[in-house]
């Protein structure tokens, strides 16, 4: 068994033409343990403008310099979110413009 390396504490990062978002776990990093070959999760990211996409403790970075519009990105990495674990989630407006966020369903 192998454990999933932590060289940051910051979980995920997004970052768009409009917003930087960031997602770090809330005290003592959680390690996930997974066998060689296990099946990996896979993250779907959504969104208009997508710059970057970074999973840090897991050393994954993409860029998107010449995406415009609206694009979908999945992304094979190790667990990222477990339960029973605190989460901080940062979400930065790039303009200066406020941030709306709204409830669905």
């Amino acid at each position: 068994m192998a454990s999933l390396p932590i060289g940051s504490d910051k979980l995920l990062e997004i970052r768009t033409a409009y917003i930087d978002l960031i997602i770090k776990c809330k005290g003592k990093p959680a390690v996930c343990t997974w066998e060689s070959g296990a099946a990996s999760s896979s993250l779907l990211v959504s969104g208009i403008d997508i710059e970057k996409i970074g999973v840090p403790a897991q050393g994954f970075a993409e860029k998107y310099a010449d995406h415009k519009g609206i694009a979908d990105h999945k992304i094979n990495v190790l667990p990222l979110f477990f339960e029973q674990t605190d989460y901080v989630v940062t979400i930065q407006s790039k303009n200066s413009e406020s941030l709306q966020f709204r409830s669905c369903c």
